[in-house]
This record gives structure tokens, C-alpha cells and sequence, in this order.
């Protein structure tokens, strides 16, 4: 059963069809991914890297901006790692504390 979706073959995201737990490897649509944390149903993991301010693309299309560097396998989500072009509100990339 896969782990997770690439909607378009240009988003630099997955969305996790089940919880991925940190360290997880993840093969989708030809991409291999380890996960750097847990990462929630339903919810974004980079699969390449996304420099502070370049674009987040799901669906084929910008949703937002990060506003951190995220390494593949990241957790990408609207409370901190990305600020969201629709609305108000942000999409974080969270890490885990060292």
C-alpha cells in the first residue's frame, strides 16, 4: 500500500496517505525519500530540497512560500514552514529538537 501521493510530477511535496514515522523510507513515482521526522496523515513532506522563500508546489501549482530551507523528507505544514499565497495563515516546516 503506498505511503503517500505526488499529485503532479512537478510538486516538490508528497502528502501522506498514512502516518510516516521518522526515518521511513519512501518510494513514490519514482522518488526515494527517508522521512526526518514524523510526519501526520494528510499532511506534506518535501521530496526535494526548498530553499527559504522558493515556491511549494502541490497540484502542479504554487501554494505557498517556505520560510526555512527544507531538506527532502521534511514535514511541510501551514503553521510554520510555509506562508500561504491563498490565505492568511502559514505552512511550517517544524524540526525536531537536537
Amino acid at each position: 500500500m503506498p505511503q503517500a501521493i505526488h499529485i503532479s510530477p512537478i510538486d516538490n511535496v508528497v502528502v501522506a496517505l498514512h502516518p510516516i514515522a521518522k526515518g521511513t523510507l519512501v518510494e513514490v513515482d519514482g522518488l526515494s525519500v527517508t522521512a526526518l521526522e514524523d510526519i501526520p496523515q494528510g499532511h506534506k513532506m518535501a521530496v526535494k530540497p526548498i530553499k527559504n522563500g522558493e515556491n511549494v508546489i502541490k497540484y502542479g501549482f504554487p501554494i505557498g512560500h517556505a520560510t526555512a530551507d527544507a531538506a527532502p523528507g521534511s514535514w511541510m505544514h501551514t503553521t510554520g514552514a510555509i506562508k500561504s499565497r491563498f490565505k492568511k495563515g502559514t505552512c511550517v516546516r517544524q524540526t525536531a529538537p537536537q
